[in-house]
């Protein structure tokens, strides 16, 4: 079954066009633009009258009487013009049920309803109509079973991809809230007007969610890619013991994050838990200002830093783990390793950037964890006691790893 990318082109409508986008009958459209409710222009509905006819007839068929609704309108105490607005680039219905679509696709009902759940997305009737965005997801993973992907796996990557969608989703939705919303009700403005006023600034904001949410996906889909290219060629090189032809610079790598950050956001939630990931990126610039350090990049709850020096990487870890502390930030804890690194663009792969994520995460509340190359390299300011030699992860021999601490005297 071909299936084309959800349609969201501009153009008019006709009366059997809007009907069949909003799943229902002309007759009804006929009697909400005899209502008033919706309006014509130059003879022909907009696409924004899809959301319009889809919000009325859920009020009617909930109990609400569109004709008291309609003279709401007349008399200017409310209007559906924002109906129209409510989701930039909307989709509508097709004319093909869920139930026709899933066997042309080959898909298996039972399937289909996990698939949806796993998204967090409502189940359908085989006899309901199936959304145009609804159509293409199911052609997709019809195709990536197609391609021989287990269906647990599937099911457990469409869970990830719905609780982080949402989680997006709900930042959106705050943003908007608290800061176009509440702000003009603030104001004293009505809600009637608000919701016309604010329309616009509700699509802009939509669509700049979408553009984020892609770029950043594929630049970090391409970082991942890099990454774990890099680390399976240095496998493959280390497996036939063949070496570097030539020396290079060794760099320091250090990965700060904050204990406990995974309970934060399920306690305190994702703005709050999102503020304490960006003061420790403040502290970690704020260090690195003073010193031959520099911030690679964040990771959520945490920071990417490159040193030059060993030695100062371990200092500067120190002083940003304890300013951390001195902020009221939960305890901070660090990893760090030096060594060899592959460079591109402005990022850092390989073995040594690794290893240094994976102490990070073996270092408790407060810790700064470094490797064995770290201790050999870094004299004078710092002083170190092994911790033994822990498993990590990708790694398949233990890593000797040592704690820091500032030295005595």
């Amino acid at each position: 079954m071909d299936v084309e990318p959800a349609d969201t082109a501009e153009g008019p409508l006709s009366d059997s066009d809007l009907a069949r986008s909003a799943s229902t009958d002309p007759a009804r459209i006929r009697r909400y633009e005899e209502l008033g409710l919706i309006r014509r222009v130059d003879g022909a509905f907009e696409r924004g009258d899809v959301n319009r006819v889809r919000l009325l007839v859920a009020l009617e068929e909930s109990g609400i009487d569109l004709e008291t609704l309609a003279a709401e309108v007349r008399d200017g105490r409310l209007s559906l013009g924002f109906a129209g607005e409510v989701v930039a680039d909307s989709v509508g219905l097709t004319t093909t049920t869920h139930g026709r679509a899933l066997s042309e696709l080959g898909l298996d009902g039972d399937f289909a309803r996990r698939f949806q759940l796993a998204l967090g997305l409502p189940t359908t009737a085989a006899t309901d109509p199936i959304r145009q965005d609804d159509l293409e997801l199911f052609a997709i993973v019809a195709g990536a079973l197609e391609a021989g992907l287990e269906e647990d796996f599937l099911l457990g990557a469409m869970r990830v991809f719905g609780m982080s969608v949402r989680q997006i989703v709900e930042v959106q939705r705050e943003l908007f809230r608290r800061n176009v919303e509440e702000r003009l009700l603030g104001e004293g403005m009505g809600y009637p007007e608000m919701l016309e006023v604010s329309a616009e600034t509700r699509l802009k904001l939509q669509r700049l969610g979408y553009r984020t949410v892609f770029l950043l996906l594929r630049r970090f889909l391409e970082q991942a890619v890099f990454e774990n290219l890099i680390e399976r060629l240095e496998e493959t090189l280390e497996e036939h013991d063949i070496t570097r032809s030539r020396e290079e610079p060794a760099r320091t790598i250090a990965f700060l994050d904050l204990s406990g950050y995974t309970r934060l956001t399920e306690e305190a939630g994702d703005a709050c838990a999102a503020e304490h990931g960006g003061l420790l990126v403040e502290i970690a610039l704020s260090r690195c200002a003073i010193t031959d350090g520099r911030v690679v990049k964040t990771l959520g709850d945490g920071v990417m830093l490159r040193f030059h020096e060993p030695e100062e990487a371990v200092v500067a870890c120190l002083d940003i783990v304890a300013r951390a502390e001195e902020a009221g930030l939960p305890p901070a804890r660090a990893g760090i390793a030096t060594g060899p690194v592959v460079q591109r663009e402005a990022d850092y792969f390989g073995r040594t950037v690794n290893l240094a994520a994976r102490l990070v995460d073996a270092a408790g509340p407060g810790q700064v964890v470094v490797s064995e190359s770290v201790v050999e390299s870094a004299v004078g300011r710092v002083a170190f006691r092994s911790v033994g030699a822990p498993l990590l992860e990708g790694f398949r021999t233990p890593v000797s790893a040592f704690a820091a601490s500032r030295a005595e005297g």
